[in-house]
C-alpha cells in the first residue's frame, strides 16, 4: 500500500538532478585535449602529404613538357636565353634596336605552350608594348603584365609564401647545372670554364642539350628539382642566400650552416629576390647544383642585387627530410637530404666527362660523367 508523503516532507527531501560534477568535467575536457594532440600531427601531416603530392605532379607536367619540347625541336630548352641586346636601361630602346628579353629568359617560357598555358606564351612572344619586340622586355620589371602572372604549375603547394600582387611572380622549381657552378654571363670562374660550355647538367647557359647528349641515362640524371622562394624575415638556409662568398669548393659554402636549419651567426645574408621571377633565367631565379645536399646553403659570390654572379644553389623545400627530383626520363623521385655527396671539399670541375667528386648527388647530376651508381 503506498504510503501518502506530507508536503513539509516532500519538500525536505534533495532531488538528484542530472549532469556533470567539476571533476567530471575536468575528465572530459582532459580526455578532449588528449585526442586532439594525438589526432592534430596526423591531420598535419595527411594535409603535407597531399601537398607533397600536388608538388610532385608538378614536376612530372614539367617532365612531360621537356620531353614534348623536345619532340617538337629535337633539342632541350635552354636554363637561360632569349633575344639579344643587353644595354642599360629597362623601359627605353636599345640603340639601333627594340629592347628584348637580355638573354635573360628562362626556360620556363619556352615550356609554356606544354602547361596549357599557349595564351601567355603568345603575349610575351608578340609582345610590343613599351617599345619592345617580341619576347621582350626584360623579366626582372614589374612594368610588364606577364612577369605578374603567377602559374600554379610552377608552385610547390608546401611553399606557403606567395609574392603580393603587383610584383614578378616567383617558380619553385629549378633547372640543373649538374655538379657544377652555374655561371650566368661573363664569369669564368674556373680554368677552360667558359658561357658556351659552363654546365656539366642537363641544362645550360645559352646552350641548348639533346636527350642523346645525357650518355649517363635519363633515368640516371636530373632534371629538375625544387627550391625555397626567398621571403622576408625567414632567414633559413633553405631560402636566404649567403652573400660575398670566395668559393673554390662546395666546401666553401656548406661551411656556413649553423644550428638546425640556420646560417652560421654573422653570415652575410640577403632574402633578395631568390626564385621570384619565373621568366628570369639567372641561376639566382631558375637553376641548382648538385652538389651540397638538398636543404643545404644557398651562395653567392656577389651581393644581394647582384644576380648575374656565380655560386652555389643548393635544392631546398618545406618537406621533412629532402626534396623531389625529375630524371630525365620524366619519373619523379623524392631525394633525402642525406644522399652521398662525396668529397665536397674537391675543387669545382670543369666541363670535361670525369667523374663526379661529389658521390652519388654529384654523379645524378653530371650528364655523361660516367659513374657507376645507384637511386638511394
Amino acid at each position: 500500500m503506498w504510503k501518502r508523503v506530507s508536503c513539509r516532507r516532500a519538500r525536505g527531501l534533495k532531488l538528484r538532478r542530472p549532469g556533470f560534477t567539476l571533476v567530471e568535467l575536468l575528465v572530459v575536457i582532459a580526455i578532449i585535449g588528449v585526442l586532439v594532440a594525438l589526432l592534430l600531427p596526423a591531420v598535419q601531416a595527411a594535409r603535407e602529404a597531399a601537398r607533397r603530392s600536388s608538388c610532385a605532379n608538378n614536376l612530372k607536367q614539367l617532365g612531360l613538357a621537356l620531353h614534348n619540347y623536345h619532340d617538337t625541336y629535337n633539342a632541350l630548352p635552354a636554363r637561360q636565353g632569349g633575344s639579344g641586346n643587353r644595354c642599360d636601361g629597362e623601359l627605353d630602346p636599345c640603340p639601333g634596336g627594340l629592347d628584348h628579353m637580355r638573354m635573360r629568359m628562362s626556360g620556363f617560357v619556352s615550356l609554356l605552350p606544354y602547361i596549357e598555358q599557349q595564351p601567355l606564351y603568345d603575349a610575351i612572344s608578340m609582345n610590343d608594348s613599351a617599345g619592345t619586340g617580341p619576347f621582350g622586355p626584360v623579366p626582372w620589371n614589374g612594368h610588364y603584365v606577364w612577369t605578374r602572372v603567377a602559374i600554379n604549375t610552377l608552385r610547390c603547394p608546401s611553399d606557403s609564401y606567395r609574392r603580393p600582387l603587383g610584383q614578378t611572380q616567383a617558380v619553385n622549381y629549378r633547372f640543373s647545372a649538374g655538379d657544377s657552378i652555374g655561371i650566368n654571363a661573363g664569369e669564368n670562374p674556373v680554368p677552360g670554364f667558359g658561357e658556351s660550355n659552363q654546365s656539366r647538367g642537363m641544362f645550360t647557359l645559352y646552350g641548348f642539350r639533346r636527350m642523346a647528349d645525357i650518355t649517363d641515362g635519363l633515368s640516371n640524371t636530373v632534371a629538375m628539382s625544387e627550391r625555397m622562394i626567398a621571403q622576408p624575415n625567414l632567414w633559413s638556409v633553405r631560402s636566404a642566400v649567403a652573400l660575398n662568398v670566395a668559393m673554390t669548393s662546395p666546401a666553401d659554402c656548406g661551411v656556413l650552416r649553423g644550428q638546425g636549419d640556420r646560417y652560421l651567426e654573422g653570415t652575410n645574408l640577403g632574402m633578395g629576390a631568390s626564385g621570384s621571377r619565373w621568366g628570369d633565367g639567372a641561376m639566382f631565379f631558375a637553376g641548382f647544383n648538385t652538389m651540397l645536399p638538398p636543404n643545404s646553403p644557398a651562395c653567392n659570390t656577389g651581393n644581394d642585387g647582384a644576380h648575374w654572379n656565380w655560386g652555389v644553389w643548393s635544392a631546398s623545400s618545406n618537406h621533412p627530410g629532402g626534396v623531389h627530383v625529375l630524371l630525365g626520363d620524366a619519373s619523379v623521385r623524392f631525394m633525402s637530404e642525406t644522399v652521398d655527396t662525396g668529397n665536397l671539399a674537391v675543387e669545382f670541375p670543369g666541363p670535361g666527362t670525369q667523374f663526379s667528386p661529389y658521390g652519388v648527388w654529384g654523379a645524378l647530376g653530371s650528364i655523361r660523367g660516367g659513374e657507376t651508381v645507384s637511386l638511394p
